[in-house]
């Protein structure tokens, strides 16, 4: 894997010189968050916050439950971070920790700063990962932490994943919402004010067939999906896999107002992976399945969808 972007480079070496330093410990706490000191896992989340966004105001580097590291921004979701030992989809990952075997082909496809494409070079080895990101800050991101993870193996791809090979804009949202970037137009709100895209950037768009057959890849064991509404296009994209049977597990996420942005309705992504042969299951708090209703229920959710046994 390519070195991270001289943006980002500094910021890094940054981090790890102050990992190294004693003198970490004289900034308020740093030193505690980067060496993973019991004590200041007993304090409060707030507290932790409070330091990370207002005292530091730089990055630091987190470890989460699962053993691995990434840098956290003051501008990222800190609280929700140190208040759920990770990122805060916690019945999701526990489905994946549970379900990835090493050596495992695993696809991360709308991977954003890597939560999942790490838990996955973990799991399966970084060799087996295969990360789509299109936004160009998050692909940075996405990079950097694999780095900093020593995961080099992983193969990292800053393209979009849809239903025919194309060049595309995408619309990109304020920093905060780094979550959002969409092909589509979505109608979303911040604390109650409408928040649009703010630039746009030219990605190429690729299938997931295409991708796999000219990678020689004969199976995905599991396909995480989170495209912000764009599920139907990628599902489209991976036709032949799926009508072949060689997808093995999709985690999905439906999103109303992003769907919606595409020009779909929620149910149409049901449909589409229940035709393939795929059962929907909605994920219980322990990452247990359970059945999925027959459409969406909520505004937002995951779902997993498994062969019919």
């Amino acid at each position: 894997m390519r070195k991270v972007t001289a943006r980002f480079a500094p910021v890094v070496e940054r981090v790890r010189a102050l990992a190294r330093s004693s003198g970490a410990r004289r900034l308020a706490g740093a030193g505690v968050v980067l060496t993973g000191d019991r004590l200041w896992h007993r304090a409060g989340a707030l507290g932790k916050t409070f330091i990370v966004h207002d005292v530091l105001r730089q990055p630091v580097v987190f470890t989460d439950r699962f053993g691995v590291r990434y840098l956290l921004f003051p501008s990222d979701a800190i609280y929700e971070s140190f208040l759920n030992d990770g990122y805060y989809e916690r019945a999701e990952q526990t489905f994946c920790a549970s379900y990835v075997k090493p050596g495992m082909t695993v696809f991360d496809v709308g991977a954003s700063h890597g939560y999942y494409a790490l838990l996955f070079a973990k799991l399966a080895g970084p060799e087996f990962v295969h990360a789509f990101e299109p936004e160009e800050g998050n692909f940075s991101r996405l990079r950097m932490n694999l780095e900093l993870n020593g995961f080099q193996g992983a193969h990292v791809s800053r393209l979009a994943v849809l239903d025919s090979p194309r060049e595309v804009e995408l619309n990109v949202f304020a920093p905060e919402q780094y979550g959002w970037h969409t092909l589509g137009e979505p109608a979303m709100e911040v604390d109650g004010t409408p928040a649009g895209p703010v630039a746009q950037q030219s990605v190429q768009a690729v299938t997931l067939d295409d991708y796999c057959s000219k990678n020689g890849i004969q199976q995905i064991d599991l396909l995480k999906l989170d495209v912000e509404g764009a599920e139907v296009e990628a599902l489209s994209g991976a036709d032949r896999l799926l009508r072949e049977g060689k997808i093995g597990c999709l985690l999905f996420e439906v999103s109303e107002a992003m769907v919606n942005g595409m020009g779909h309705e929620a149910t149409e992504v049901f449909d589409v992976v229940r035709r393939s042969g795929l059962n929907v299951h909605e994920l219980a708090d322990d990452g247990s399945l359970q059945p999925a209703p027959p459409r969406p229920m909520r505004n937002f959710q995951n779902f997993v969808a498994l062969p019919d046994s």
